[in-house]
């Protein structure tokens, strides 16, 4: 008997801690470009933006991060979106999570649509905008996490940079390589729900969560469902400085306002402390 690869292991720890919503998206992703492949080209009808929603394909607007041209860009592509939200899955629940996908996807496709339809007053090629599946909503969610934690260091092997110095650098880049403006709407979206929404555009009850977790059945008892670890009314606490940074132990996307290392009471007293220092960027 053959011993089994040391990183099967890994893969097995890595697999186990996925959460039901990334399973989701990737099942879904895969499914589609299987049917697609049966015959049905279903993926035609998801690739031209701009053009189907002026016709009036307006489901087009909540399916686009559906798209994908192969399984090798499905699996590039969904790799870098779980390694993003992976940690915001675990905090937020998958109800949760879903929801949040599904609603800031609509929001970035509905933007992007209403500003190349405007431009294609001057250039009619615009119309013809194409999908880029998850790119957008990984962008948004990267920045998401840089802006809340600022002065968190990213570590690159050999160095680490604080998040502030990327906060610009990463989606810029990423538009110089790709000229697609999905990516800076991403990146402005972000900054969006940080400055006007202390970092949380939906805010919901614990009970309203249960009840959309109700959708799922029998798939809420998987342990790959998350469940969320916070009231989803609370703000992100967003770092105002880096002696803040120091003094706070916080999770990814600016903890959530989640405080670690504290008893329930304390925890309470000190976001009513801290109350004053959620600011809006």
């Amino acid at each position: 008997m053959q011993p089994i690869p040391k990183i099967v292991p890994y893969i097995q720890q890595w697999w186990k801690n996925l959460g039901f919503g990334q399973i989701l998206i990737l099942i879904m992703q895969v499914g589609l470009l299987f049917i697609n492949g049966c015959g049905y080209e279903i993926e035609n009808k998801l690739i031209q933006h701009n053009l189907l929603v002026y016709q009036g394909d307006y489901w087009r607007l909540l399916t686009s991060l559906l798209y994908s041209i192969d399984y090798v860009q499905i699996l590039q592509n969904w790799l870098i979106f779980q390694l993003i939200t992976n940690n915001y899955e675990t905090i937020v629940g998958s109800a949760y999570f879903i929801l949040d996908i599904f609603f800031k996807n609509f929001i970035l496709e509905l933007v992007y649509f209403l500003v190349n339809y405007g431009l294609s007053c001057y250039d009619v090629q615009q119309i013809y905008t194409y999908s880029y599946g998850l790119g957008g909503l990984t962008m948004y969610y990267l920045c998401s996490k840089l802006i809340g934690s600022p002065y968190k260091k990213m570590s690159f092997y050999f160095f680490q940079i604080q998040n502030i110095y990327l906060i610009l650098v990463i989606p810029l880049s990423v538009f110089y390589y790709t000229e697609d403006w999905i990516y800076i709407f991403g990146f402005q979206l972000a900054i969006f729900e940080w400055f006007y929404f202390d970092g949380m555009i939906l805010r919901l009850s614990n009970n309203y969560i249960e009840k959309i977790s109700y959708v799922f059945g029998e798939f809420r008892q998987k342990d790959c469902f998350k469940r969320a670890i916070q009231s989803m009314k609370e703000a992100k606490q967003y770092v105002q400085s880096e002696q803040d940074f120091t003094q706070l132990s916080e999770q990814d996307f600016g903890g959530r306002g989640i405080l670690i290392g504290m008893s329930e009471d304390e925890e309470k007293q000190s976001r009513l402390y801290d109350q004053n220092r959620y600011q809006q960027i």
